[in-house]
């Protein structure tokens, strides 16, 4: 018995395993008719709280810290917008209308949080396929959603990383995708 989902979430990241991780995400929203969001998450923290912890000698160029910050997060933010509407152009091609998200934070516990207010009932996102010793050093986004994510969670394995390629590291561009 298959289940239906009624709401489902794709965390998207700038890998080029995003593409895979969108056609999988097309293919299960047109079987199911469910509502669908595509989010993206920007690594960072909205808030800085080391400017409380400094002097007041200090502050002045703390301050200037902060809003350079502030100001690269809003571009970053803009540049992924502009992206995930690519992924949303493409998905209206197929005759889908996702609802676009994008946000800055810790991006595991970011899309927890957004599928627990959305009220998603499955969350779909990708695994770069490291082996133990790199998802120790560099961490498991997928590992964090799938043991802390409130709904169902579907995992699309990406290739396992060779000690001969160079490590998979989000890319400021958008990928192509082409979903048949």
């Amino acid at each position: 018995m298959m289940t239906s989902y009624r709401r489902i979430l794709t965390a998207l990241d700038r890998s080029p395993q995003a593409a895979t991780v969108f056609a999988q995400s097309c293919a299960l929203v047109q079987q199911s008719q469910a509502d669908w969001q595509i989010a993206h998450c920007i690594p960072g923290s909205a808030q800085d709280d080391r400017i409380a912890q400094t002097s007041a000698m200090e502050l002045d160029l703390a301050l200037m810290v902060w809003e350079s910050q502030q100001h690269q997060h809003q571009q970053q933010e803009a540049e992924a917008q502009r992206w995930l509407q690519d992924y949303g152009h493409q998905a209206q091609e197929l005759g889908l209308n996702p609802h676009l998200c994008t946000g800055l934070g810790n991006p595991g516990p970011w899309i927890c949080q957004v599928a627990k207010d959305w009220q998603a009932d499955l969350i779909i996102i990708g695994r770069r396929g490291y082996q133990t010793v790199q998802e120790v050093l560099f961490g498991s986004v997928s590992n964090d959603v799938v043991h802390h994510a409130p709904c169902c969670v579907l995992v699309v394995q990406g290739k396992p990383w060779q000690p001969d390629q160079p490590l998979a590291v989000p890319t400021d561009k958008a990928v192509p995708v082409s979903v048949s």
